[in-house]
Protein backbone atom coordinates (compact mmCIF):
# COMPACT_ATOMS: atom_id res chain seq x y z
CA UNK A 1 0.00 0.00 0.00
CA UNK A 2 1.33 3.42 -0.95
CA UNK A 3 1.32 6.01 1.80
CA UNK A 4 0.97 9.67 0.77
CA UNK A 5 2.37 8.85 -2.67
CA UNK A 6 0.91 9.75 -5.99
CA UNK A 7 1.00 7.16 -8.76
CA UNK A 8 2.08 7.99 -12.30
CA UNK A 9 -1.51 7.59 -13.49
CA UNK A 10 -2.72 10.01 -10.82
CA UNK A 11 -0.06 12.52 -11.85
CA UNK A 12 -1.15 12.28 -15.48
CA UNK A 13 -4.70 13.11 -14.42
CA UNK A 14 -3.67 16.27 -12.56
CA UNK A 15 -4.13 19.70 -14.04
CA UNK A 16 -1.02 21.76 -14.80
CA UNK A 17 -1.59 23.93 -11.71
CA UNK A 18 -1.91 20.82 -9.53
CA UNK A 19 1.33 19.44 -11.01
CA UNK A 20 3.05 22.76 -10.31
CA UNK A 21 1.87 22.67 -6.69
CA UNK A 22 3.12 19.09 -6.30
CA UNK A 23 6.46 20.05 -7.88
CA UNK A 24 6.84 23.12 -5.64
CA UNK A 25 6.01 21.04 -2.58
CA UNK A 26 8.64 18.47 -3.55
CA UNK A 27 11.24 21.18 -4.15
CA UNK A 28 10.46 22.87 -0.83
CA UNK A 29 10.71 19.57 1.03
CA UNK A 30 13.99 18.71 -0.69
CA UNK A 31 15.34 22.20 0.00
CA UNK A 32 14.49 21.85 3.70
CA UNK A 33 16.50 18.63 3.81
CA UNK A 34 19.43 20.28 2.05
CA UNK A 35 19.42 23.30 4.37
CA UNK A 36 19.63 21.09 7.45
CA UNK A 37 22.33 18.95 5.80
CA UNK A 38 24.32 22.13 5.05
CA UNK A 39 24.00 23.19 8.69
CA UNK A 40 25.30 19.79 9.83
CA UNK A 41 28.32 20.09 7.56
CA UNK A 42 29.07 23.64 8.69
CA UNK A 43 28.75 22.67 12.35
CA UNK A 44 31.18 19.79 11.80
CA UNK A 45 33.71 22.19 10.28
CA UNK A 46 33.25 24.61 13.17
CA UNK A 47 33.64 21.84 15.73
CA UNK A 48 36.93 20.77 14.10
CA UNK A 49 38.45 23.96 15.50
CA UNK A 50 36.15 24.52 18.50
CA UNK A 51 35.81 21.03 19.92
CA UNK A 52 34.99 22.25 23.44
CA UNK A 53 31.98 24.35 22.37
CA UNK A 54 29.19 22.44 24.07
CA UNK A 55 26.44 24.70 22.70
CA UNK A 56 27.61 23.99 19.14
CA UNK A 57 27.64 20.27 19.87
CA UNK A 58 24.05 20.48 21.13
CA UNK A 59 23.05 22.38 17.98
CA UNK A 60 24.73 19.73 15.86
CA UNK A 61 22.89 16.93 17.64
CA UNK A 62 19.58 18.78 17.21
CA UNK A 63 20.30 19.29 13.51
CA UNK A 64 21.14 15.61 13.05
CA UNK A 65 17.86 14.60 14.72
CA UNK A 66 15.95 17.09 12.56
CA UNK A 67 17.64 15.78 9.41
CA UNK A 68 16.79 12.20 10.33
CA UNK A 69 13.16 13.20 10.91
CA UNK A 70 13.01 15.07 7.59
CA UNK A 71 14.49 12.09 5.73
CA UNK A 72 11.81 9.80 7.12
CA UNK A 73 9.02 12.28 6.30
CA UNK A 74 10.37 12.83 2.80
CA UNK A 75 10.70 9.09 2.14
CA UNK A 76 7.19 8.37 3.34
CA UNK A 77 5.79 11.18 1.23
CA UNK A 78 7.62 10.64 -2.07
CA UNK A 79 8.82 7.03 -2.20
CA UNK A 80 6.90 3.76 -2.22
Amino acid sequence: MRKNNVSEEEINNLSESEKNILTREYINDKLSNNIVWFMINEMNIYLDTHSTDEEALLLLNDAIQKYDDLKVEFSMKYYP
